[in-house]
């Protein structure tokens, strides 16, 4: 199962991603419209679980910025960050899985977990 947890207003994800033609590649798809509490809060990784019907332990998150890594692992989801330009504060990298250079490296991290 592959879903997309973002802070983003739906219309605005589904215009980007349909550009690129991702957007059908998401079974789900959890916005910021849909919780009260956006990341950092759980919410929106808790909300995205249960639509996919698994529990968070169960969920892999794949983050790029210290609120959403935050939000993955409170809901207690396993987070593989990507960071963007601005790194990750040490203590969100010790909640993480792995800390990833790059999205190509993502499926030996994930190996590496199960």
């Amino acid at each position: 199962h592959v879903g997309l947890a973002t802070s983003s207003r739906h219309v605005t994800a589904e215009r980007n991603l349909k550009a690129f033609g991702l957007f059908d590649k998401f079974e789900t798809v959890t916005c910021g419209e849909d919780v009260v509490h956006g990341k950092p809060d759980p919410e929106m990784y808790l909300l995205a679980c249960e639509r996919a019907g698994f529990t968070p332990e169960e969920c892999a998150v794949v983050e790029d910025s210290r609120n959403g890594c935050v939000s993955g692992i409170t809901a207690g989801c396993h987070v593989f960050a990507v960071p963007d330009i601005v790194p990750l504060p040490q203590d969100v990298v010790d909640g993480c899985e792995a800390v990833l250079d790059t999205l190509f490296d993502l499926a030996a991290a994930v190996k590496a977990v199960r």
